[in-house]
């Protein structure tokens, strides 16, 4: 049973801490914000551009998640700020560590571009477990694979990926990325890409990502979550179905 402490509203704010060429020329990001109150659904939409900070209609008394339209506007320096603003003034003591306060008037929820799993649903939608499996042996197990293109559409082969120097030079900063989190203290993923590239192939389950004729780029095949600092953010990592475990052994 949750004991609802209070209600709040949301201000959320693009912060761009680089100016780009197309900021200023009507970029906007529409965001729904996915909560509740008073034990009811509290769905609300809110449009903000670019600097601008934007505070919701809606009371929430909590709040569950927020998604964001047309993420692609991001770039690596910017940020969404989210703080909830209330009347609450009394302390919310932490049950676990009572010396934290749940009501911290400064908390603020960062949003930049490596929290999206850019993953689409229609409205009406189910979802089905089919298996699980850890990290240590998803990213051992995928090695077991080849490496092919996500097939275009009408296409019925797999093709075999080719790596770009393009693409080689994303895996060496992934690799990069991989090492500064662990010098953070972070833990991530347990291998590094440039270690599983043999001439221009890559020796791993890998799904390169194609460009459709209009130059849109056909989304990724599987997704890791939650994301990993020094992994794909959309990950194109694949194992087979057989690979996983059944989820009655949960």
């Amino acid at each position: 049973m949750r004991t609802k402490i209070g209600d709040f509203a949301l201000n959320s704010l693009w912060n761009l801490e680089q100016q780009r060429l197309f900021t200023g020329s009507g970029a906007k990001i529409e965001i729904t914000i996915f909560g509740e109150w008073d034990g009811d659904k509290q769905i609300e939409k809110i449009i903000i551009e670019p600097s601008q900070t934007k505070k919701t209609k809606k009371q929430y008394s909590s709040l569950s998640c927020i998604k964001i339209e047309h993420p692609s506007n991001f770039n690596e320096y910017d940020k969404i700020i989210v703080k909830a603003e209330n009347k609450l003034r009394t302390e919310i003591l932490k049950p676990t560590d009572p010396s934290v306060n749940l009501n911290d008037a400064e908390f603020e929820w960062i949003i930049d571009k490596t929290s999206f799993i850019n993953l689409n649903v229609p409205d009406d939608y189910k979802v089905y477990w089919i298996g699980h499996i850890t990290y240590q042996e998803f990213f051992e197990t995928f090695q077991n694979y080849s490496c092919y293109f996500i097939p275009l559409p009408g296409r019925e082969e797999n093709q075999e990926g080719r790596l770009t120097p393009d693409f080689i030079e994303k895996l060496e900063r992934l690799d990069r990325q991989k090492t500064k989190c662990e010098e953070n203290g972070l833990k991530v993923v347990p291998f590094t890409f440039m270690s599983l590239i043999k001439g221009q192939k890559f020796k791993g389950g890998l799904l390169i990502a194609q460009q459709s004729l209009r130059g849109t780029t056909l989304g990724a095949a599987s997704y890791i979550y939650p994301p990993q600092p020094g992994a794909f953010p959309e990950s194109a990592l694949y194992v087979l179905i057989k690979d996983l475990y059944k989820m009655e052994d949960l």
